[in-house]
């Protein structure tokens, strides 16, 4: 199917090398008269109107051909102008020519434009039309009546040999413009070829380029992997060597745990002065930073808990220290009130963990209550050393508050006062001693600490249950608060509660 693009190029392409045509049958047809009439005049005598005939079209031609150069008009103009200038001068009889040398020139003319002409089918036939017109015009009109010679035969030849020079012409050009159409389709097809090739040549480059690229990558993965592998034996190497020291570490930690739990009072202990007790004994990890101290001496009863800096192993090294510390203070240096005994234990913390030298002190300490119970005299004595206790007499509870001292940590002035509080045991008397864990604890449906106001009307309400009730008690409210949002435990937890 042609397109509006190749008619319009083939239109341009027409007029271009018709034009070319033209000025070259134009020149032939300028020059044709001048040759003709020297023929003329050698074979007949020179008459006047053969010059007229014969020269002043050549010159009529002249004149037209330079228009046609200078004007720019089309060759189809052009060649319809220079159709009827060449056969007005070609019909010229002169008297002594013979119809036969009429035809030859007329054939000739013919045969010669048809040549040198590149012409539509529209004007090809106007131009075919126009030259019957012409002869018939001046054979018929001019002469008057037929040549003397020119018969049938000749008329017959000369309008087969136009048709067949109008159907040569128009052959012509539509076989020229099939083959311009042809390659320009050709052209345009191998434009569209040399496009995609160099689309292909630049595709090729790229994915030259992205393969080179991938190469490299591949070539890095491989070294990162290399180097992956080789990270990966050395992290299993060093978790294997991690976990053979864990499983030490976690070894020693255990039997650490047996020498704290032999060196705080068991059940039996509590049992042999206590008729009614239990001990809530919850530590963070393994070994605990709390511990409880009991010690019986004739009818006194000492009996101590403390929440010691630190958890694990540094906090159960403190309680080892201070369980020592406690046993010494009132068996070796028979000191037996409350306060004076946290007075020393004070300064034997102090001392004990240079805690005078401010290069190398150690910041450790503890938070204790320390009772004293009489259960001759029926009263209980207590010292408290920034911690403090609740107890319950006729189902009213009380509460205890220590000074805002530590046992060690740092200190500015050594000589520490610890208050002291005595109370009578002559009515039942309810008792609870406890360290900051339970309080402390986050947990509940906001998530927020437990608190010491949450956990003093917790034990009013459970006080008056027996105590292995109420460690069960203790046990629940422990884990509902906890398991809500799954909360990790924060600080090592004891509570101890006793009847007297």
């Amino acid at each position: 199917m042609k397109s509006p693009l190749s008619e319009k190029l083939w239109k341009e392409y027409y007029h271009e090398i018709g034009r070319q045509y033209a000025l070259k049958w134009g020149l032939i047809a300028f020059f044709f008269f001048p040759i003709v009439l020297l023929i003329e005049y050698f074979l007949w005598s020179l008459h006047t109107d053969l010059y007229f005939f014969r020269l002043i079209p050549s010159v009529v031609i002249a004149g037209v051909l330079l228009a046609f150069w200078r004007l720019k008009f089309t060759h189809e103009l052009f060649l319809f102008i220079l159709t009827i200038i060449i056969f007005l001068g070609a019909i010229y009889y002169p008297k002594h020519q013979t119809s036969s040398s009429y035809l030859f020139i007329n054939l000739m003319m013919l045969i010669s434009g048809a040549f040198f002409s590149i012409l539509s089918k529209k004007w090809l036939s106007s131009n075919f039309l126009i030259f019957l017109f012409i002869h018939l015009i001046f054979l018929i009109v001019v002469y008057q009546q037929p040549l003397p010679s020119f018969n049938y035969l000749h008329a017959l030849t000369l309008i087969i040999v136009a048709i067949v020079v109008w159907g040569v012409s128009l052959y012509r050009y539509n076989i020229l413009k099939n083959i311009f159409l042809k390659e320009l389709t050709l052209k345009n097809v191998t434009d569209e070829l040399h496009i995609k090739n160099q689309q292909y040549a630049i595709i090729e480059d790229e994915m030259l380029k992205i393969n080179e690229e991938v190469m490299v990558q591949n070539e890095q993965l491989k070294l990162q992997k290399e180097e992956l592998v080789s990270q990966r034996d050395a992290i299993e190497e060093s978790r294997r060597a991690l976990e053979v020291k864990n499983r030490q570490i976690i070894s020693s930690i255990q039997y650490s745990e047996k020498i704290q739990e032999a060196i705080l009072p068991n059940s039996t202990h509590f049992q042999e002065n206590f008729h009614d007790f239990f001990i809530y004994y919850k530590p963070r990890d393994i070994v605990s930073g709390d511990f409880f101290w009991l010690h019986q001496k004739e009818n006194l009863i000492w009996l101590a808990l403390a929440d010691c800096t630190g958890h694990g192993v540094p906090g159960a090294l403190m309680t080892m220290l201070g369980s020592v510390m406690l046993t010494n203070i009132v068996f070796a240096k028979n000191i037996t009130h409350p306060e004076q005994i946290l007075q020393e234990l004070n300064k034997e913390v102090y001392y004990t963990l240079r805690q005078n030298d401010h290069n190398n002190a150690s910041k450790d300490g503890m938070d204790i209550s320390l009772c004293l119970i009489d259960k001759v005299n029926k009263k209980v004595e207590f010292s408290l050393a920034r911690h403090a206790l609740v107890y319950f007499q006729n189902d009213e509870m009380h509460i205890l508050r220590g000074s805002l001292d530590s046992i060690g940590g740092w200190q500015s002035n050594l000589e520490k006062t610890f208050n002291s509080f005595t109370i009578s045991t002559h009515l039942p008397t309810t008792l609870y001693l406890f360290s900051d864990g339970f309080q402390d604890q986050f947990g509940g449906e906001r998530t927020k600490k437990y608190s010491s106001k949450k956990f003093y009307a917790f034990l009013e309400r459970i006080h008056s249950f027996p105590m292995k009730k109420q460690q069960e008690l203790i046990e629940t409210e422990w884990n509902d608060w906890t398991k809500q949002h799954h909360e990790s435990q924060i600080d090592d937890v004891t509570i101890i509660g006793f009847k007297l």
